[in-house]
């Protein structure tokens, strides 16, 4: 399949990994980047954390020799910051900003954070 994509489509290849057993493999037979993108969705990876896995991102940049796109649970400007600063060519967010429901249940808990639930502000 690589093949095809490289030869007869002309595209690069970004392989989403769980994992750096993943991504020396998928960098071994071609793709043209990594992605962190299954880190904590599968069950021979990493573990889930509640943020990016900037761990993960920090052994790719310096195990593989292909640009690393961190991919996962960036919500804050300051974990796409530490990304970039680890060496991510880039870092792709997603459902901080494309899922509506989501984000507005983030600031609804912050703010039943502030004044709790039954206050009377």
């Amino acid at each position: 399949m690589i093949n095809f994509i490289h030869q007869d489509l002309d595209k690069p290849i970004m392989a989403d990994t769980s994992c750096l057993e993943d991504a020396l493999l998928a960098e071994s037979l071609g793709a043209d980047l990594v992605s962190t993108t299954l880190a904590g969705y599968t069950s021979h990876g990493r573990p889930l954390f509640t943020g990016p896995d900037l761990e993960f991102v920090e052994i790719l940049v310096k195990s593989i020799h292909v640009p690393v796109i961190a991919e996962g649970r960036f919500y804050l400007p300051e974990d796409v910051k530490a990304a970039i600063n680890l060496g991510a060519y880039g870092v792709v967010i997603g459902e901080a900003i494309t899922r509506p429901e989501k984000i507005t249940r983030r600031f609804v808990e912050a703010i039943n954070d502030v004044i709790g639930n039954g206050s009377s502000h």
